[in-house]
């Protein structure tokens, strides 16, 4: 009798085994392992990238080590450009003028990246949802949706390898469901043996007319400046201040990024009146998925731009308040 128990409780844990490791994973899970997989594996791919009613065709490598990521973007189509990105710098590249131009601050990525940490703070403003299944690049991947709950923010649509977990496919959406920007990997493969000397400057040759961009000046923790915001749109913080030229031989101007953790929106707080009034921005202007907003405010310019919803950037620019 103590046998016969003790075979059929083996065979009730047995069970439960293998059907806690068949549990589906979460939309959560699937974003974070997306994230990692992206970030920490070597892998070679060709997207199509289609916004404000363009399509960009790229060739990506992407590489990892102790230091970091690190890739290279080749263009398919139109004016031949390269792009390299290391732990530090952004190196633009034409071949045809054999010219570089080498930046500090990292370009904004077509690829949406997901954290444990920014998950769980994004759940008052995003909802996620595991969809169907469907089948790019010869792959069969997994559809998560990303919901917003408010008309503040947009969403996406994400499609995951199921083995690899390596991004196939992401949609930038609207409130309506519309599609405002695409990236369609039509290839993708794990690789070994990308060498790390591939994505240096010294691979490009010596031929190469070097420019060096100005660097943002990190900003002076004892200047208090003279705005401030009021409330800001629902889930978004002021997460980056700092001081940045736009004019030669011109005053320096704020340049802030406020983010929810998923979407970004980029102000830029301009004394330069005389100036700004020849080229910045008045009113409104959207160009695909990124919309802008100018004004003068006081004796300041105020612009914002992000890919949120129009009534996103308007928010911004109202919440802020010139002092005094």
């Amino acid at each position: 009798m103590v046998i016969r128990t003790l075979f059929l409780l083996s065979l009730v844990f047995l069970s439960y085994g293998v059907w806690a490791d068949a549990q589906p994973l979460s939309a959560k899970a699937w974003l974070e392992k997306m994230s990692i997989s992206m970030q920490t594996t070597d892998y070679e791919g060709t997207f199509v990238y289609f916004h404000d009613g363009e399509m960009e065709m790229m060739n990506l490598s992407h590489t990892y080590d102790e230091q970091g990521e690190i890739e290279r973007l080749v263009s398919l189509n139109g004016v031949p450009r390269e792009i390299i990105r290391d732990y530090t710098n952004v190196i633009c590249v034409w071949p045809d003028s054999k010219s570089a131009v080498v930046s500090r601050s990292r370009k904004r990525t077509p690829f949406p990246v997901f954290s444990s940490e920014t998950l769980k703070k994004l759940d008052d403003f995003y909802e996620f949802l595991t969809a169907k299944k469907d089948r790019i690049a010869n792959r069969v991947a997994q559809q998560i949706e990303v919901k917003p709950k408010d008309a503040l923010r947009y969403g996406y649509n994400i499609w995951v390898d199921e083995t690899s977990y390596l991004l196939l496919r992401s949609d930038l959406v609207n409130v309506k469901g519309k599609a405002l920007e695409q990236v369609i990997f039509t290839r993708m493969e794990q690789v070994e043996g990308l060498q790390i000397e591939q994505f240096t400057q010294e691979a490009l040759g010596s031929d190469y007319r070097w420019v060096y961009s100005e660097e943002e000046a990190a900003k002076d923790s004892s200047r208090q400046p003279d705005w401030k915001f009021a409330t800001l749109p629902a889930g978004f913080e002021l997460i980056s201040m700092q001081l940045k030229p736009m004019y030669k031989e011109a005053e320096m101007v704020d340049h802030l990024i406020l983010s929810d953790g998923l979407a970004t929106v980029s102000v830029y707080v301009d004394p330069n009146l005389e100036l700004a009034k020849q080229s910045a921005l008045q009113g409104e202007s959207t160009m695909g998925a990124v919309n802008a907003y100018g004004m003068v405010k006081g004796h300041l310019q105020v612009t914002a731009v992000g890919e949120v919803p129009m009534a996103t950037i308007k928010h911004v620019v109202n919440a802020l308040k010139v002092k005094g």
